[in-house]
């Protein structure tokens, strides 16, 4: 609560529901890649450097070159999902981050279409690109950083508030734990 005795006010976008529905709808994303576009998952790139140096430490100049299109698709939807909040608010009747979700849909809809036999690259980059305005424009959830398209940081959240609540047992300090519920229920 604020200090006036109020609930303290958080915009729609930063609600913790909202993260839950876009967590949702980000492991759709990773499971659609994964199973049915190409065996990967796009919401993040650790794989796609790493993959990327494989082919490099193997001479496999072309390959590698190859991994630089998923690793670009999301550089330029961090770099747009930088830049278009501003001119959106200026421009237009509808803050970025709900435009981004009505992208989100369309784009979602929009792969619904693509046929299986269409090359897995046309769905993968269009994935890259849209998790990472997701990731890079929902950033925290009733003022708790938070990741919405892939878990890695909520594992890592779980364990750092778990070490907290070790190393003050004795202390009785729980106000770590607010944080550390937020994160185990973002994973789940």
């Amino acid at each position: 609560m604020e200090k006036s005795g109020r609930e303290p006010y958080f915009l729609m976008c930063e609600r913790r529901w909202v993260f839950h529905v876009l967590i949702v709808v980000a492991g759709i994303f990773g499971a659609y890649t994964y199973l049915l576009r190409g065996n990967v998952f796009c919401n993040a790139q650790t794989g796609n450097v790493v993959l990327m140096g494989l082919a490099l430490g193997s001479g496999e100049w072309g390959e590698a070159v190859y991994y630089l299109i998923p690793i670009f698709a999301y550089l330029m939807g961090a770099f747009l999902s930088e830049l278009a909040p501003n001119p959106v608010k200026r421009r237009l009747p509808i803050r970025w981050d709900t435009l981004l979700i009505a992208i989100e849909m369309l784009v979602s809809l929009a792969l619904g279409f693509v046929p299986l036999s269409a090359p897995v690259q046309i769905s993968q980059v269009a994935i890259n690109f849209i998790a990472s305005m997701q990731y890079n424009t929902f950033r925290q959830a009733e003022g708790i950083p938070m990741a919405t398209t892939f878990a890695t940081n909520h594992i890592r959240q779980i364990g750092v508030g778990l070490a907290k609540a070790v190393r003050h047992l004795r202390t009785g300090d729980r106000s770590h734990r607010t944080k550390l519920l937020q994160h185990f229920e973002m994973l789940l």
